[in-house]
């Protein structure tokens, strides 16, 4: 596959796959029906902690309308998993924390029908390199986020593309405590308007409290994310006229450790269909995806 456009797929796949979460049948871990307290849900900062969670995703992914040269149509599998280390710096005199996210221990695999695509040598580089600051409240509200520069321009402008997507990991909890049953919603606009890529990615959420459940012996808050999301834009890379539209929908469930201020492990699936239009081209692309994450 030409290199270009295995770029360009793995950057609209990459956004996309950064916020849209489709359900699960059932939780995981179901509810404890003889909890019924209520939860006024809040991160907590101890500075000179670090947390590390690992997160598995696996994509499949039906692909139409691409060249010869760029490998034509098929089915594509990519299989990507790596550890998210958080480094607490310090609490705020407002109560914020700062921490510096870094992603480590990449492995990642990709097949293109019989063909393997080698991948994994390429996104451990460039995630490696991938350092975020980030001051959050205990909300969850993002206050602020710096990016570590590098000296590859190409290798600055994917990094800044995942900024966005890494600094919004986390939930904003209401102000008020929740009873069971009860949902808030929240928007997370991303803007992404790089040299090869100019995208507009909409996304709206609607968190349910479902109750606490026992994740082996830790009394965790499940709440349900339910999802919508559109993107669209233009990608130079493949002419100056190609456009990227896509949509999605779902849920997705988190279990959130009160005692301690943590997510303790979330289990999501999603799919996905987009379209990206240019001269004498129309790919179409049609993906799902499943994807662990759990504090180690």
């Amino acid at each position: 596959m030409n290199a270009r456009y295995l770029r360009t797929l793995l950057l609209v796949v990459g956004l996309s796959t950064a916020v849209v979460t489709t359900a699960l049948a059932d939780p995981p871990v179901p509810v404890d029906p003889s909890i019924t307290d209520t939860a006024l849900l809040r991160y907590q900062f101890t500075p000179g902690t670090t947390d590390n969670y690992r997160l598995d995703m696996t994509q499949n992914m039906e692909i139409t309308g691409l060249p010869e040269e760029a490998g034509g149509s098929g089915a594509m599998q990519m299989n990507m998993g790596f550890t998210i280390s958080q480094e607490m710096q310090e609490s705020t005199a407002e109560g914020n924390g700062v921490m510096r996210q870094r992603i480590q221990d990449v492995v990642a695999t990709m097949r293109m029908g019989d063909m393997e695509i080698p991948i994994g040598d390429m996104i451990s580089t460039q995630l490696a390199a991938l350092v975020i600051t980030v001051q959050m409240s205990p909300r969850g509200e993002i206050v602020h986020t710096d990016l570590t520069e590098v000296q590859d321009p190409q290798m600055q402008e994917m990094m800044s593309m995942m900024e966005g997507p890494m600094s919004q990991m986390n939930i904003v909890f209401p102000e008020e405590p929740l009873t069971i049953g009860q949902s808030w919603s929240d928007e997370f606009p991303f803007a992404l308007q790089q040299e090869a890529v100019g995208m507009n990615i909409t996304a709206g959420a609607t968190y349910t409290f479902l109750g606490w459940a026992m994740v082996g012996e830790t009394r965790c808050a499940l709440l349900q994310t339910d999802v919508q999301i559109s993107l669209a834009g233009n990608v130079a890379e493949m002419g100056p006229a190609a456009t990227a539209t896509g949509s999605g929908q779902g849920t997705g469930y988190n279990y959130f450790d009160n005692a301690t201020g943590k997510i303790a492990s979330s289990s999501m699936d999603m799919t996905m269909n987009m379209s990206i239009a240019a001269e004498g081209m129309n790919v179409q692309q049609a993906m799902t995806m499943h994807m662990t994450m759990n504090k180690i």
